[in-house]
This record gives structure tokens, C-alpha cells and sequence, in this order.
């Protein structure tokens, strides 16, 4: 028993010397032997040095590596990869750009980012719009991409507006307010002194985008034709544009009426329902200044002789008070306020609306004056010729039927 216990101790104790040469063994780098170290640090077949290495761990982008021989063992680690940064986005019509950065050596990378089609580059057109009438149907248009011009969206119908009926006039037949279509035929009773009735077209609202039809008061009634008189004040404009000394004949509002107003406000057959009228203006008024040459007008304004006629307008009282008549006065036209004509709360008009002043066309104190109808109703003389905030209310003579 105890001589076997000798030989695996014997045994064992050879294996650890084998081992223990092996370690102390190396091989040579230059002829590839194997040398004993216990011999020398120097190879005894070809004379080379023992090489010892000295390794330099591995990095991202290079494995385990010898500094003194470059000799590699194993493999690079690779980038740690942080979360990318778009720099500049990709549209329908270019790549675009972005930026990765290792979490460990701190290495910057770009990208290219695809072209993304769901992303349309230079805004968007609606195109193949049709605006929807009276009576046919619109449709708002497709959208397409102005960069690659794409098909964005499909549009849809509209339905149609149908008409946008105003009333028949004495003077005109049922008519849409928004494509001038016409049903009918216009009223056929004779209008009377008092009545208000709608004749022509003129804007009313702030933005004078609109064509409404403008009321007028029928003032008087001979020989088969009617006075009129704008109900409000449709507009402002000076009674001349300059300031010095002008009559009714020679004022440049005398020339917007018969000219510029006459043709916006009224159709081809309207005006030839307008007569022309030749106006009186005799020296017999006021201060016997003279009102001017006699004209032939189919547009005018009232001369202060008519205003007195009409509406009882009178100056100042005896002692220098204003008449305060309510009769003559009116309220302005959203359309005229807001290109400046002016108006006064503190006198109202029968409908409870803020008047406003009013040309006439007699001259007033000097002849670089006019006459005018202020707020509360009151015949003033001293106002200049070319002032910018006196409304207008035109009137004229109309023909009926018969």
C-alpha cells in the first residue's frame, strides 16, 4: 500500500516539473523554436532576444495590441452608439442629416436620412378650385405639394348658394342681390310722396365689398316723374377739391355725381329711367348772392330753397339758436362713416341712429363756402368748400310708368 502511495506521488510530482518547464519555456520569435529559459533569454539556434509583449487594451475601433511588436489578439470593441441628432430633416425632395456620437471615444458620425415622401417641402396649392354660384355647385380644390407636387388631399363639392332675393321695386323686378338674376316684373303701382323705394346699387357696408340696393324717399311726384332723395347718407366727398371760390356749376361733387356715381350705382336701363333735369339757380336766395348759372343735371342735390320746401330747413333762430328740426335729418351708411363722413349721437334721427350732415348745392356765405344740412337738422353757411366729412345725399328725378 505504501509503495503504491510512493509512485502517484512520484507521478504527480513529475507532471508539476513538466509543467513548471513548460511555463518556463518560450518560443522564439524570428526561427519559431522552442528555448528553455533556464538556458538564456537568448535564442541558441538563430541568436534572436526573448520577446515579452506589452499589450495595450482594445478600443472601439482596434482589438488587444502588442506596443512594441503590433502584434493583435482578439477583436475591437465598436462604437457605443448614443441616441442620433437630426440636423436637418428629410423631405419629399432631399435626403437629410444626422448626427450619431459614441458614448465611449466621443467619435461623431452622420447619416444620411432617405427622402421622406409624408414630408412635402415649400408648402402646399389648392388647385382646380370652383367657386360655387347661385345656382351651381363649387368645389374647394385639391391639395397638392408645391415641392414635388404631390397629391396631398382631395377636395370636396360645395354645395350651390341659391339666389339671394331682394324685393321688386317700382322700378325693377325681383333680382338677386348676388348674381343680379331677375324674377318678374317690377311693381306696378305708382309710388306716392312719402314712400321709400329701392332704386340702384351702392356699397353700404364698411368694407364697400357689397352692392346694395340704395333706399330713396320719394319727396315729390309732377308730370309723371318722382323726386327722390337718398334716404341715408351714401357716401363723403368734398363739395370742391379745392379750396377757393366755386358754384354748384363749376364744383367737382357735380362731376362725381353725373359721372362716377351715376355709373357704379346704376344699371344701362336705370339711368334711362333718370331724367334730365334743368335746375334753377336764380339770385333770389339767401343773402341775394347769386346760386350760379342754371345746369342741366340728371344727378344733383337739394338747393337750400328745396330743403326748405321739403323738409322746413331753416338758419339760426333770431337769437343766433339752432332750429333743432328732425325732419331733415339722416344717419350715414357704414360705407360712408367709415371714409370719414361724420355724425353726431347727441341728435338722432327718427329711428333713433346717430344724423349726420348733409351738402346742399347753394353756396353759402362766400362762394368758397357751401351750404349744408347739419346734424340737428339746421341750415349752415360757413362751411369751406373742400371739408371732408359732409356726407352726400343725392337726388333726382325719375320716370314712371305710365
Amino acid at each position: 500500500m505504501k509503495r503504491r502511495t510512493g509512485v502517484v506521488l512520484l507521478i504527480l510530482a513529475l507532471l508539476f516539473a513538466l509543467s513548471a518547464y513548460a511555463e518556463m519555456s518560450w518560443t522564439c520569435g524570428t526561427c519559431g523554436r522552442r528555448v528553455q529559459a533556464v538556458f538564456s533569454d537568448e535564442c541558441p539556434y538563430c541568436g534572436a532576444k526573448r520577446h515579452v509583449h506589452r499589450w495595450r487594451e482594445a478600443t472601439c475601433t482596434e482589438p488587444k495590441t502588442c506596443a512594441e511588436c503590433g502584434a493583435a489578439e482578439g477583436e475591437a470593441l465598436g462604437h457605443q452608439w448614443g441616441e442620433g441628432r437630426v440636423i436637418q430633416e428629410a423631405t419629399c425632395l432631399e435626403t437629410g442629416e444626422e448626427l450619431y456620437i459614441c458614448t465611449v471615444c466621443g467619435f461623431i458620425q452622420d447619416r444620411i436620412i432617405p427622402k421622406d415622401p409624408d414630408n412635402h417641402a415649400g408648402g402646399t396649392e389648392v388647385r382646380a378650385r370652383i367657386e360655387a354660384t347661385c345656382t351651381g355647385n363649387g368645389y374647394t380644390g385639391d391639395t397638392y405639394c408645391k415641392g414635388c407636387g404631390e397629391l396631398i388631399g382631395k377636395g370636396s363639392a360645395i354645395a350651390a348658394l341659391g339666389h339671394l332675393w331682394q324685393e321688386a321695386t317700382y322700378t325693377a323686378p325681383k333680382t338677386c342681390a348676388r348674381c343680379g338674376a331677375t324674377e318678374g316684373e317690377p311693381l306696378k303701382r305708382i309710388p306716392a310722396v312719402g314712400d321709400i323705394i329701392a332704386f340702384g346699387r351702392y356699397p353700404q357696408t364698411a368694407s364697400g365689398a357689397d352692392s346694395t340696393p340704395v333706399k330713396w324717399i320719394v319727396l315729390d311726384i309732377r308730370d309723371n316723374k318722382a323726386l327722390l332723395l337718398s334716404k341715408y347718407g351714401l357716401d363723403t366727398k368734398r363739395y370742391n377739391d379745392q379750396h377757393k371760390e366755386v358754384t354748384w356749376e363749376t364744383c367737382t361733387l357735380r362731376k362725381w355725381l353725373n359721372g362716377e356715381f351715376m355709373n357704379n350705382a346704376f344699371s344701362a336701363d336705370e339711368q334711362a329711367k333718370i331724367a334730365s333735369t334743368v335746375l334753377r339757380n336764380p339770385g333770389e336766395t339767401l343773402f341775394k348772392k347769386a346760386d350760379g348759372n342754371d345746369t342741366d343735371d340728371r344727378i344733383f342735390l337739394l338747393s337750400y330753397v328745396e330743403a326748405n320746401l321739403y323738409f322746413g330747413v331753416t338758419g339760426l333762430t333770431a337769437q343766433n339758436e339752432r332750429v333743432n328740426n328732425l325732419k331733415p335729418r339722416a344717419s350715414v351708411t357704414e360705407y360712408a362713416a367709415a371714409r370719414g363722413a361724420y355724425s353726431y349721437s347727441d341728435y338722432e334721427t327718427a329711428e333713433g341712429e346717430a344724423a349726420g350732415a348733409w351738402w346742399l348745392r347753394s353756396p353759402g356765405y362766400e362762394y368758397y363756402y357751401a351750404a349744408l344740412v347739419d346734424c340737428d337738422g339746421t341750415l349752415w353757411l360757413n362751411y369751406d368748400v373742400d371739408e371732408d366729412v359732409i356726407s352726400v345725399r343725392p337726388a333726382m328725378w325719375v320716370k314712371l310708368e305710365s
